[in-house]
């Protein structure tokens, strides 16, 4: 080490203003699985626990924890908006809060709790494999490129993976990573083929199979599947029983499992009033545009697909409801994945 010049792309301003080191990781970061975790080890009620921290975490950083966990069906025993306070009325403190079973199995799983849930759902409903990849590749890298000056057709790789009923992020993921589970079956040179053709990074792949084997392990180790390898249908990796795949083609099923992890991260599209043509034959019904389409959320109002999503160009939703699983806020906010779900 010697003696140089440091150039910063940034104003003097800016540097000034800046702190001397990040918040701490429990400022920056939901807390829901660490919560789950003090609460699976006993360790007493969950504010008092963190409050003793070096840097505690806000005290509404710790509720908004307990309420997603309760939202999910993670925790019983409360009374809902009491989550750290004191008995009011007569009524349930917050420190009645526990477990439920449901629970007990979440806090076993290195995964977010939403994504926790869709895999026990996915195991259950047999659905397995095809849950297992969304939840690998919600946990990591989009595998997806799109190089500057090649964006328009690397979009157009991307959906080329989507069917047209499908309307989802998520089974769009899983019809790719099984191409590329095929594709890897033909030797390197046919995966890198597919990847460059695709527009695919091969890392990114192998990070997602990486993460599969590892949630897979996690299941059968719940008693979810009965082993860690079994018989193989159409995915080439190893897989649990026969029974935690029975549905695995099924996209009603799996799409009700996406539903049942992603809840209550919930869209509702709204339509435009319908307009009509005059034709020959009489007035005809307009179809709306995407453009024309508006989304809402109940916690932000308001919000907008993303346009890596393959939603953002689709105005024919059969069912005015999409779940999501990130948001992202700047000048608007931007829902980043999102798939087509009915109430029934």
């Amino acid at each position: 080490v010697q003696a140089g010049t440091c150039f910063r792309l940034f104003s003097s301003g800016t540097h000034t203003a800046m702190a001397k080191q990040q918040p701490p990781e429990m400022h920056r970061v939901p807390l829901d699985q660490l919560v789950l975790q003090v609460m699976s080890m006993g360790l007493g009620e969950t504010w008092s626990f963190l409050a003793e921290s070096l840097d505690p975490p806000p005290k509404a950083a710790v509720e908004q924890a307990l309420s997603t966990l309760h939202a999910v069906g993670a925790i019983q025993g409360g009374v809902r908006g009491q989550w750290l306070g004191p008995a009011r009325n007569g009524s349930k403190g917050s420190g009645v809060w526990k477990l439920s079973m449901l629970g007990t199995h979440l806090a076993r799983m290195p995964v977010d709790v939403r994504l926790a849930r869709m895999l026990v759902y996915a195991a259950v409903l047999g659905v397995t494999e095809p849950a297992l990849t969304i939840a690998a590749t919600l946990s990591s890298r989009s595998p997806f490129l799109s190089p500057f000056e090649k964006r328009q057709e690397a979009d157009r790789a991307k959906r080329s993976f989507s069917r047209p009923r499908d309307k989802s992020d998520h089974i769009l993921c899983v019809r790719a990573f099984e191409q590329w589970e095929a594709a890897k079956q033909g030797g390197g040179r046919e995966e890198r083929s597919f990847c460059e053709k695709n527009f695919l990074s091969s890392a990114s792949l192998r990070t997602i199979n990486d993460l599969r084997s590892q949630f897979r392990e996690v299941l059968a180790d719940s008693g979810f599947t009965s082993s860690k390898r079994g018989k193989v249908r159409r995915w080439d990796s190893a897989v649990g029983d026969e029974s935690s795949n029975a549905n695995a083609d099924n996209t009603r099923v799996l799409r009700a499992v996406i539903c049942a992890g992603l809840y209550p991260n919930v869209v509702r599209v709204q339509k435009p009033e319908t307009t009509y043509v005059e034709q020959v034959a009489g007035a005809i019904a307009q179809a709306p545009t995407a453009k024309q389409l508006k989304m809402y959320t109940q916690v932000d109002g308001r919000v907008f697909l993303h346009p890596t999503s393959v939603n953002f160009v689709n105005a024919d939703f059969v069912s005015p409801w999409l779940v999501f699983h990130q948001k992202q806020a700047t000048t608007k906010v931007w829902i980043r994945d999102s798939s087509m779900v009915t109430p029934y």
